[in-house]
């Protein structure tokens, strides 16, 4: 009876962080890796349209914006977003044109098989993309054209696209983002240990039996779904969204889940030891 109240506490924290990563899932953490990586930013706000949906036989190239003068004063510039994409059949592609005076053309596109560069296939969350282009130092680009090709039609949705530029190519947030992954899996790993510890030194001396079956329970709960949450986001994300949950989440189900049956046993030990020594006395 003593273990119902902490165990439903444990489960309502559960359920509450639950609540939380989901409403913040997409959500921009406020950094910026291409600026942390030596971008600087010129536009946080080009203009896209919110989705394209377009059947299969239809025209398989589509104008999303032109942006005139964009005012790069840089040999190399890039344009950064975000898509989602439903039921695309073949690969689709984003493609920006980087147009000089006179009308040379230079197309970038989105064909790769993995990274923000990768093609659009199928069905996706949201994931980052990236359109970069290193030209020529004495020239700067009139205008930047992005268009969507759909060679099977689908449906894919635009939101936070930015233009960027540089003196020359430079990372586009990959290592800055397995940096800031790698922090964050140490401090998820250090949270869980903690709990760990914590749990072991009051099984240690038979108290908090409540907290500490609940905890393990929570973690478990959490484990499960951030490694779930993981795998799905190491396909088409940066490491500082991926690397955390499936560490952490792995690291946190495995404690949960040996750490309860573990401690619960230790405890019904404890208290038989407890029953046994009071009818010796009696």
């Amino acid at each position: 009876m003593k273990t119902t109240r902490p165990i439903g506490f444990w489960l309502g924290i559960s359920a509450a962080l639950l609540g939380a990563i989901g409403k913040g899932r997409g959500q921009e953490t406020g950094s910026d890796s291409y600026v942390e990586s030596g971008w600087t930013l010129l536009s946080d706000s080009v203009e896209m349209p919110g989705e394209v949906n377009r059947e299969p036989s239809s025209e398989t190239s589509v104008g999303l914006t032109e942006i005139d003068q964009p005012g790069i004063t840089q040999s190399t510039h890039l344009v950064a977003g975000e898509v989602r994409h439903e039921n695309l059949g073949g690969d689709a592609y984003l493609e920006m044109w980087t147009v000089y005076e006179g009308g040379e053309r230079f197309f970038t596109r989105t064909l790769g098989e993995m990274g923000p560069m990768q093609k659009l296939t199928g069905s996706s969350d949201w994931r980052a993309v990236v359109l970069p282009f290193h030209g020529s130092a004495e020239k700067r680009p009139v205008k930047l054209e992005l268009n969507l090709v759909l060679p099977g039609g689908g449906k894919v949705e635009f939101r936070n696209f930015r233009l960027y530029e540089a003196p020359e190519m430079r990372g586009i947030g990959l290592a800055e983002a397995a940096r800031e992954g790698s922090r964050h899996t140490a401090i998820a790993v250090g949270v869980v240990a903690i709990c760990l510890f914590a749990a072991m030194l009051l099984a240690s001396k038979g108290k908090g039996r409540g907290f500490v079956l609940g905890a393990m329970i929570t973690l478990a709960i959490l484990g499960v779904v951030g490694l779930i949450w993981g795998t799905v986001l190491a396909s088409n994300s940066l490491p500082n969204r991926w690397l955390p949950l499936l560490v952490g989440g792995t690291f946190a189900m495995l404690v949960g889940g040996i750490g309860f049956p573990f401690f619960r046993k230790a405890y019904l030990e404890r208290e038989l030891r407890q029953i046994s020594a009071t009818d010796g006395m009696g």
